[in-house]
């Protein structure tokens, strides 16, 4: 008995070993373009595999995405990780409204919550993404998409702004605005703005922005490592 209760405590043991041993082994975000090219965006609800690095064909970890089956929250999903438990930390992350939840939103007028996972990708490779795992420290990993793969997808930055509904200001700049200019780096022309509606040309850190020919010019949507702005990507009617 003793020997079997020491040898699960040496399994458990060189568990946790290993889990922490491949979380220490992950990278961090390069300072100088922390913000990456683009989006990726997770909507099949499967297991998920995630590597530490491009080279390594062993995943170290894997993202598991369950659609809860019984409860309160029955309908909605569950995202979980063994090994990242700690430092997973997606752009953004929705398990998706109940079943109840979602009967509640469509009588008030609205729509149910859908699932989501959106992380932000630093490079890619063919069918390899290196992507920031957890935005409380940068942490980066490697998600692996097959070309063939409709339902996920990656999304450049630009055509990501052009299609959302709007943008509107965050931190320092909530309920002030963001200042207005003729062109990048050029002359403030116009009061700031509050929330802005249209978006017709990205620029690296701008964008050019037009509201009914009332208000026409360029503003930061970030400031390299620092995003100055919230997407909102549909308004509901």
């Amino acid at each position: 008995m003793k020997r079997t209760s020491s040898l699960l405590i040496a399994a458990l043991f060189l568990t946790s070993y290993s889990q922490l041993s491949h979380a220490q082994n992950l990278t961090m975000a390069p300072e100088s373009d922390p913000v990456g090219i683009g989006l990726l965006f997770i909507n099949k609800t499967q297991d998920l595999p995630i590597y530490n690095s491009q080279n390594n064909r062993a995943a170290f970890d894997t993202i598991k995405i369950k659609r809860i089956m019984e409860g309160k929250r029955k309908g909605s999903f569950e995202i979980s990780t063994a090994n990242t438990k700690n430092l997973f930390n997606p752009y953004q992350s929705c398990e998706g409204s109940s079943d109840e939840e979602g009967k509640s939103l469509i009588n008030s007028g609205l729509g149910p919550l859908e699932f989501r996972l959106v992380f932000r990708v630093l490079k890619y490779y063919k069918d390899e993404f290196k992507v920031i795992i957890s935005e409380k420290d940068k942490t980066i990993a490697i998600i692996k998409i097959p070309k063939e793969d409709s339902i996920n997808g990656f999304e450049t930055w630009e055509h990501y702004l052009k299609r959302v509904a709007a943008i509107e200001p965050i931190g320092p700049y909530y309920g002030k605005g963001l200042p207005v200019f003729d062109v990048p780096d050029g002359k403030q022309i116009n009061p700031q703005f509050r929330i802005q509606t249209h978006i017709d040309s990205v620029k690296g850190n701008w964008l050019r922005i037009t509201d009914d020919g009332k208000l026409s010019g360029w503003v930061k949507w970030r400031d390299n490592d620092k995003v100055l702005v919230r997407f909102i990507e549909r308004f509901i009617e």
